[in-house]
């Protein structure tokens, strides 16, 4: 279970890190590549995108904030797994769980805020967008990966 729960947080490491290292991808080209993504797979009139695109830039800011607030620890406990003890797998457990449940709470805002300006239909096509461009995201990076 330990080494499950490793394995699993490296991968986590490894994602962070492959989404601005290999062509050196800044936040704000991720984010631009995604709602370009989204648009393109969901029905969004003009003045949809316009309401909207404030909204997922915000969303998706406060994702990364979290992401980035973690990263500094988890890359620490990249390099010292060999150290690792059940204090330091707890405070791996704390963090994780506290910044899932602060990304929850953040999509709860975002759904909400989505439902104001959407209907429920293209806001399912919306998530479902946003499913597909992160397994394509990560199909990409294992790519870029089996050929090195």
């Amino acid at each position: 279970m330990k080494s499950t729960f490793v394995l699993f947080m490296l991968f986590v490491i490894a994602l962070v890190h492959a989404q601005d290292l290999p062509q050196n991808t800044s936040v704000d080209d991720m984010h631009a590549r995604k709602w370009n993504y989204l648009v393109e797979k969901i029905p969004l009139s003009r003045e949809d995108a316009d309401l909207v695109k404030p909204i997922f830039l915000e969303y998706e800011n406060a994702v990364w904030k979290i992401i980035y607030r973690n990263k500094l620890f988890f890359s620490k406990l990249h390099h010292h797994v060999q150290d690792m003890n059940e204090a330091n797998y707890q405070k791996i457990n704390d963090l994780y769980v506290t910044s899932e449940i602060q990304k929850s709470h953040l999509l709860k805002t975002y759904y909400g805020k989505l439902r104001n300006c959407l209907k429920a239909s293209t806001i399912q096509k919306y998530f479902k967008a946003e499913r597909s461009f992160r397994n394509e995201l990560v199909a990409g990076w294992q790519k870029g990966h089996r050929r090195k």
